[in-house]
């Protein structure tokens, strides 16, 4: 006999009790449909909190673009690092394997303190890169094996083939991100000014603030 007869008779044969039962059984209802509603907006309140920490670190505070007067920057009250860069969208190429990725170029001696990326390996440094852990999976590739990349908008000629860059894996990312791990690979400023040929400056900041400083008031130092 299931529940739904086991209740039937329990009405029919008391029709006494059966307000007590019916209130019983309410109450029940309510506090589980509560308590379930709080547990789900708790889970979900700690997730954003948890997204918004990755994030930040790993695109900082805020990003400006079109700013190449770093000084301006680092002269604003609450301001702790800044971070120049240059990306494009381009192509990361092995024997057996081409992909799409994001490429950015960064200062690779502020690289360690600004960005939180778990590294394994060493730092970036010239004709090095550092590239996520799943995208190193699917290229079947690991620390101190060579890629190809390229930036097919960067070719300089209106046809033929862009220009390439043999370059060495020196170390592997994971922040576990969206699809950061399998997406963005990074390399020195020198490396990308030399592989993104039509860009003649930076093409942004990151910007780090200290953990004092509401974004409120920094948003009003900056116009």
């Amino acid at each position: 006999m299931n529940w739904e007869n086991i209740i039937s008779e329990r009405f029919h044969i008391n029709k006494r009790n059966q307000n007590r039962y019916s209130n019983i059984l309410s109450l029940l209802g309510m506090s589980l449909g509560c308590f379930a509603m709080v547990i789900s907006i708790s889970v979900m309140n700690g997730f954003e909190v948890l997204v918004h920490e990755k994030l930040i670190g790993f695109d900082g505070d805020y990003r400006i673009y079109g700013l190449n007067e770093l000084s301006q920057i680092r002269k604003i009250e609450g301001v702790k690092d800044v971070m120049p860069f240059m990306e494009r969208r381009g192509g990361v190429e092995t024997r057996s394997d081409k992909k799409v990725v994001t490429l950015k170029a960064v200062d690779e001696n502020l690289i360690d303190q600004f960005y939180e990326l778990n590294i394994n390996g060493l730092q970036i440094k010239k004709n090095n890169v550092i590239i996520g852990t799943d995208l190193a999976i699917r290229l079947e590739k690991n620390i101190g094996d060579k890629l190809i990349l390229y930036s097919p908008i960067d070719q300089t000629f209106g046809i033929g083939l862009p220009h390439k860059e043999e370059i060495v894996i020196s170390g592997l990312f994971s922040t576990k991100v969206l699809d950061y791990d399998d997406r963005f690979i990074f390399m020195t400023l020198k490396d990308g000014k030399n592989l993104f040929k039509r860009k003649q400056n930076i093409d942004g900041v990151d910007i780090r603030l200290s953990k004092e400083v509401f974004s409120d008031s920094f948003k009003k130092n900056i116009k």
